[in-house]
């Protein structure tokens, strides 16, 4: 947490557009995962999106959501159909 913060620190001084949230694989603890993206959503500014990159499951969009993430996309379901189309 504490690097974590630091970074988020960092990256809230330079008043980017808006702010990319990643380093969650899709294969953490779910409990890990929240307080991952509500620890980010909490510090970054509110006037500025916050997206969660590749998350694992289509039900995290709608935690990400809930967190305060306008945008989340799942890598999953894209590697699910890239996967399937591939094997017979």
């Amino acid at each position: 947490p504490g690097l974590r913060a630091q970074s988020i620190a960092e990256l809230a001084a330079r008043r980017t557009p808006g702010y990319a949230i990643g380093g969650l694989a899709g294969g953490e603890d779910k409990r890990l995962f929240v307080k991952v993206v509500a620890q980010c959503c909490a510090a970054l500014p509110a006037d500025r999106p916050r997206y969660v990159m590749g998350i694992g499951h289509p039900l995290d969009v709608v935690i990400c959501s809930a967190l305060g993430a306008v945008r989340a996309v799942c890598c999953c379901c894209w590697c699910w159909y890239c996967f399937c189309c591939w094997v017979d």
